[in-house]
């Protein structure tokens, strides 16, 4: 589990504290902060923001960790909307649940504990108009795993609802780059691809 500490030296020495920083809609943001983008795209797809059959929608965020996705998310009020997280870490949850409570948020925004590849029953208990994962499902290691988390999708999300996955990145000039960087790129990418997460003994 990668701790608090290692992100707060993360953002000491890049500026940008990942998974994801603690996003407040009024504080003022990092240029560099690029999981802000990654977040706004989740945004463009929530269901406040497209037509539903219904009046409330459910929306599940696969993978939290410190839960500041979802927070921000319901700060910004979107009506109608109740949020759930899932993560694995139990400080995770301890951490995100803490922080809702501490904005007022706790009556709709739900953190559980459980493996996205094997739903606790909390959250197969619902149907989900977004379910959405940042820098999260590729820790779905196995293909067991993989199909877990398909078949639990293809069962719970509402007519019309997404899934939206943000995990690979490029850079917006990638396609005027010659093809031998690409190539490069690609094989880059290729290695970064994570199948069955090695242990630190094993590493």
């Amino acid at each position: 589990a990668t701790t608090f500490r290692d992100y707060r030296l993360l953002e000491f020495l890049t500026g940008c504290n990942a998974m994801h920083t603690d996003l407040v809609p009024a504080q003022k943001l990092p240029f560099a902060a690029k999981h802000l983008k990654q977040l706004m795209y989740v945004m463009m797809n929530m269901p406040h923001n497209r037509p539903m059959r219904t009046a409330s929608s459910n929306v599940l965020e696969v993978g939290f960790g410190k839960g500041s996705n979802s927070i921000f998310l319901r700060a910004l009020k979107p009506s109608g909307v109740k949020f759930f997280g899932l993560d694995v870490l139990p400080a995770h949850v301890q951490y995100a649940k803490k922080s809702a409570a501490n904005l007022g948020f706790d009556d709709n925004v739900e953190f559980h504990l459980g493996d996205a590849g094997n739903m606790p029953a909390a959250i197969m208990a619902n149907t989900y108009d977004l379910i959405f994962g940042i820098e999260s499902l590729c820790y779905l290691d196995t293909d067991n795993s993989v199909e877990g988390f398909l078949s639990f999708a293809s069962k719970s999300l509402s007519p019309g609802g997404k899934i939206v996955i943000v995990d690979g990145f490029r850079a917006d000039d990638f396609e005027t780059l010659s093809a031998d960087v690409r190539r490069a790129m690609e094989l880059a990418e290729s290695g970064f691809r994570i199948r069955r997460m090695a242990s630190k003994a094993t590493w």
